[in-house]
């Protein structure tokens, strides 16, 4: 490698500019836990999902770019012999911000509204990460002869709605993140 850096002496600057770095410094999305219950004829599902940002993330946290994660949820019937038939999807859309003036992190819960305030980052990514009775489907439209799945992921994608300076500095730095869909048989 030191070899190919003496004859392209550029090379190194150009693997820091496109954010090429190592694997620990990665973020990493994992879903732990999915359950559903019924309650009053709804089905619910809880989830833990554990976030972990990579240091790129948090940088563009702290440079005044919101982080949007999403939770996707798709509901699917088990068939055999075909593919999986889907019954819903629903998204659960989270923007985490951090206020430098207060040194405060943010999370907004886009489909509720709901707006809770943290002084650290762990704090606010580990109440992100506690799905609590997210309302699936209304159980008159399942049958009880059929299995049914739940698929959960949870993903960072930056949207960019900031100037050309902060915008070349996310795609430099490649920070999107996405978990491994984690399957969940519907009792």
């Amino acid at each position: 490698m030191q070899g190919i850096i003496k004859i392209f002496p550029h090379l190194a600057w150009l693997m820091l500019f496109f954010g090429m770095a190592s694997a620990q410094d990665e973020g990493l999305f994992v879903v732990r836990s999915v359950n559903t219950n019924s309650n009053e004829g709804v089905l619910y599902l809880d989830a833990y999902i554990d976030y972990a940002l990579s240091s790129r993330a948090i940088e563009a946290l702290h440079s005044g770019i919101e982080l949007n994660i999403d939770v996707e949820i798709n509901l699917r019937r088990n068939r055999n012999f075909l593919p999986d038939e889907n019954i819903a999807t629903l998204t659960q859309e989270y923007i985490l911000n951090y206020n430098e003036l207060t040194e405060r992190y943010s999370v907004l819960n886009i489909n509720s509204r709901h707006l809770s305030t943290f002084t650290n980052i762990a704090s606010g990514l580990n109440s992100m990460g506690r799905l609590s009775r997210i309302p699936v489907i209304d159980e008159t439209l399942l049958n009880a002869e059929e299995d049914y799945i739940i698929e959960l992921r949870s993903s960072l994608n930056v949207r960019t709605d900031y100037g050309l300076t902060q915008f070349l500095n996310v795609f430099r730095n490649n920070i999107n993140i996405e978990s491994e869909w984690f399957r969940w048989q519907v009792d």
